[in-house]
């Protein structure tokens, strides 16, 4: 009988090394995501829970698969407060020129977007 040693992980029928690979893809889409910083680590933790029976002749066991990726980079910008006529007040976005000029390149800058902001009773 010339039969290879099992290793723990390949029980439940691989379900355990076939979870790390879907984990192991998750986090190297995370590594190769732009928005996302790329020196930052990733980690991938795998929690095993044994647990015997009261005569010790069975081994329950589960195994849970943590990946922590990276968040995606933040997105900033900046608004100002303004009055909208109404009484009320609106968000109105920051843009890099005024609107309607034209760039370096030939693109007219767009009109910023506004967020009509209600008022609290």
């Amino acid at each position: 009988m010339n039969e290879r040693k099992k290793n723990f992980l390949e029980l439940g029928r691989g379900a355990m090394l076939e979870r790390f690979d879907y984990e192991l893809d998750r986090v190297v889409d995370n590594i190769l995501d732009p928005n996302t910083p790329a020196n930052k680590p990733r980690k991938i933790t795998m929690e095993i829970t044994l647990l015997p029976d009261a005569d010790r002749q069975y081994i329950s066991y589960s195994v849970v698969v943590k990946p922590k990726p990276q968040p995606t980079n933040p997105i900033a910008g900046a608004t100002a407060v303004m009055p909208n006529g109404d009484g009320g007040v609106q968000l109105v976005e920051m843009t890099p020129q005024i609107p309607g000029q034209y760039g370096i390149y030939g693109e007219e800058q767009q009109a910023p977007d506004v967020i009509q902001i209600r008022r609290q009773a």
